[in-house]
């Protein structure tokens, strides 16, 4: 009633009116409701039922109207908080879906490298046991090869030594009472025939072994030419009799390279043994060589034969060579 007398010292009932048709057009229920609240109490103390019927109708539409709103908002507040649940549902689905593609990704990924990891590393197998039977294949060629030539050297020393030899010593035999020259000449073929037949097929060679022929390779060479050679051999037949055939024959070129080009006047063969190779070093005081140039040069069959004769033991040869000599050393696995 209170509220009713203040309004009233403002103004009339209609104005009250107006104020709650307004706040009920803006949907200010709460406010439009107190107001109607006002006028029906109003109504009833004058005895207008009819007007307090009518406002009371109103409130009950407003209360409607607030439970209406009430329940809209709780659904407006469902929706946002389904929408919301529904967009991190999506949100999360797409996350999962990327990470998915990319697990698939990294997995393929990886699995394309282990591909190709393994191609490759089956190519570099496949090259290297291919370039494993080539070189075994040249090994063996070169060991036949070599083998060969032995087995021909001794023939031919042999056919020298029993006819040709035999022949000249019948010759000298029978002029024995002629010209001296003829008999001197009768005797340097003799020699010759002899060191040809020494340099194909060493003498005794599987019997005194390697050491005592290189010695009797080095005092020949000092007597027949102007040339000291010494040698330094620390060695106790580790190798097989056909090895050391070979480390021979590769003495035989180097030797014979160094006194016919060297220009040197002195040289030293040097063997000496570990617990797993057997080590050669051949070296002169000579005017030196281009070792790569001499090598591309196709008449250079001495260093080629050394090269070659050492691969076909299963050694290596290094030849070093410059102003003031050359050395030539050779590891070959016991």
């Amino acid at each position: 009633m209170c509220h009713f007398e203040k309004y009233k010292t403002l103004s009339n009932e209609s104005k009250i009116a107006r104020l709650a048709a307004d706040m009920e057009r803006y949907k200010i229920f709460v406010t439009a409701k107190y107001y109607y609240d006002l006028l029906s109490q109003n109504a009833k103390t004058k005895g207008n039922l009819r007007q307090a019927l009518f406002y009371n109708e109103k409130l009950m539409s407003l209360n409607d109207s607030i439970q209406a709103n009430n329940a809209k908002g709780k659904l407006f507040d469902l929706q946002a908080k389904y929408d919301s649940e529904k967009k991190q549902q999506q949100i999360i689905l797409q996350q999962t879906t990327i990470s998915m593609k990319n697990f698939y990704i990294a997995f393929l990924m990886s699995a394309l490298c282990l591909l190709l990891l393994g191609f490759l590393f089956y190519q570099q197998k496949q090259q290297k046991f291919e370039l494993k039977q080539q070189n075994s294949s040249q090994l063996n060629f070169s060991q036949q090869l070599l083998q060969q030539t032995e087995e021909d050297r001794k023939r031919i020393a042999a056919d020298l030594h029993d006819s040709v030899s035999h022949e000249l010593i019948s010759l000298k035999k029978s002029i024995d009472n002629n010209s001296g020259g003829l008999q001197e000449r009768v005797d340097d073929i003799l020699e010759e025939i002899r060191s040809i037949t020494r340099s194909l097929s060493p003498v005794l060679f599987d019997n005194v072994g390697l050491q005592i022929t290189i010695e009797q390779m080095v005092e020949r060479v000092q007597q027949h030419n102007n040339f000291i050679l010494t040698a330094d051999i620390n060695y106790n037949n580790s190798l097989s009799r056909a090895h050391e055939l070979q480390i021979y024959r590769i003495l035989q070129e180097a030797v014979t390279n160094m006194v016919k080009y060297s220009q040197a006047i002195a040289g030293k063969i040097t063997i000496t043994e570990d617990a797993q190779n057997v080590h050669i070093e051949v070296k002169d005081n000579g005017r030196g060589f281009d070792v790569a140039k001499t090598l591309q040069n196709g008449k250079a069959f001495g260093l080629h034969n050394i090269i070659e004769r050492s691969r076909a033991i299963s050694g290596v040869a290094n030849i070093k060579s410059s102003l003031g000599g050359t050395i030539i050393n050779i590891v070959v696995k016991k």
